[in-house]
């Protein structure tokens, strides 16, 4: 691997976006997705992103960019539009020790955007290294089809839970738990969308102090069979012969 794939935390921590027009409203509707305090650094924003700051999700930075901006921010997108300008803010970014993505400059990336299957809290990321996009966008298709739309609500349930878990189950019993949650009747009545039916399940199992038994299927075994012997007449002996 050329670049290591992580989950950078973004609680109470900024993430600054210079631009004003379409390409910094992509990045942002990119982090909108998560917690981070959006700072949007342009002279001018576009309709878009003004209604977010409006609407405070972000803060607008109008003034001039200097290296205090990104300073401490746990990650900045430079989209301006103007190739002259995004290697100048390149170059603050760097200097305040800030990690950047530069829209359509891989070569000054520290930072590469995949593309995400968002079920939060569970969360694919995609990533190809920028060698193969329509294999990515394939494989999220594909992983979209495979996680039903409603299984972020049901890992939401489950962290819920944990602290319950912790108490009440015993820690040999713990992984049992899990695998029977996340395999059997609580994520199969959620999935349904039973999902009152798939937390009493849970929380009786948690009362219980374990996971009920695993589901089995039947099955039939054939003991001490063996092939049968048939008879059929033998014309050149004119009788009977055993086979077997």
């Amino acid at each position: 691997m050329k670049s290591f794939p992580m989950f950078i935390r973004t609680t109470n921590r900024r993430v600054v976006i210079a631009g004003g027009g379409e390409q910094a409203a992509q990045k942002t509707r990119l982090i909108l997705k998560t917690d981070a305090k959006i700072v949007l650094a342009a002279p001018e924003l576009d309709d878009e992103l003004q209604s977010i700051v409006d609407a405070g999700r972000a803060t607008h930075h109008a003034g001039a960019i200097g290296a205090d901006l990104f300073r401490g921010a746990a990650m900045g997108f430079i989209a301006t539009g103007c190739p002259g300008v995004d290697t100048a803010v390149h170059a603050i970014a760097k200097a305040a020790g800030c990690p950047v993505n530069v829209v359509d400059r891989p070569d000054l990336c520290d930072l590469t955007t995949p593309s995400l299957v968002d079920r939060d809290p569970v969360v694919v990321a995609i990533g190809t290294e920028g060698t193969a996009p329509v294999l990515g966008r394939q494989i999220k298709t594909e992983v979209e089809q495979m996680l039903t739309p409603n299984l972020g609500g049901f890992a939401a349930l489950a962290g819920r839970m944990r602290g319950a878990v912790a108490r009440r189950v015993a820690p040999e019993q713990r992984r049992a738990f899990w695998r029977w949650a996340f395999a059997e009747t609580p994520r199969r009545a959620w999935t349904r969308g039973a999902e009152r039916e798939a937390a009493e399940a849970l929380k009786t199992a948690i009362a219980a102090g374990a996971a009920p038994d695993a589901e089995t299927a039947g099955s039939i075994a054939l003991i001490g069979a063996r092939p049968r012997r048939t008879r059929s007449v033998d014309p050149a002996r004119g009788a009977t012969a055993a086979r077997g």
